[in-house]
């Protein structure tokens, strides 16, 4: 199997599991996940979700063509509250139609990426340096992480 191939198998599990995941939440968006750090509530986390792909897509996209976008001081903690902030009246259908759409253009992106490029390297948003196809992996992980977590204390159960 191709590394592109691979990578798009693993984004594919990745947003399957995501996507039965929110589809079982029901009424449960306001609930919070995290007691800790920013608190977040299950429609939070889904737009933290949706935002941190927004930004491993540009991180990945910029670093395949040689451009380094994330300054060494990035926090990646102050972005998070920020987008928080920033984010707070988004509803759960904008969220989950923005994460698609940021899905479909990473994909078609990945289509057309020479893989060479795979193995160029950049400063990842949590400040190590990463090749691009180590990003996208972070990026179907952290979607996946999360949404482990709302399926833990909301109490879904895939089979």
């Amino acid at each position: 199997m191709k590394s592109k191939e691979q990578i798009r198998t693993k984004l594919d599990e990745s947003e399957s599991y995501v996507i039965k995941v929110l589809d079982q939440v029901g009424d449960r968006w306001e609930q919070q996940i995290y007691p800790d750090g920013l608190q977040w509530n299950t429609r939070q986390v889904l737009i933290h979700i949706t935002e941190a792909d927004r930004g491993h897509n540009f991180q990945a996209m910029n670093i395949a063509e040689g451009k380094d976008v994330i300054p060494a001081d990035f926090d990646v903690e102050r972005y998070n509250a920020r987008t928080t902030e920033k984010f707070a009246t988004k509803t759960v259908v904008e969220a989950r139609a923005e994460l698609a759409a940021n899905r479909k253009a990473l994909l078609e992106w990945l289509d057309g990426l020479d893989e060479a490029k795979l193995d160029r390297e950049g400063r990842h948003a949590s400040g190590a340096t990463m090749t691009v196809r180590n990003i996208i992996r972070m990026q179907a992980l952290h979607a996946q992480a999360h949404a482990r977590d709302i399926a833990r204390v909301l109490g879904i159960t895939l089979g």
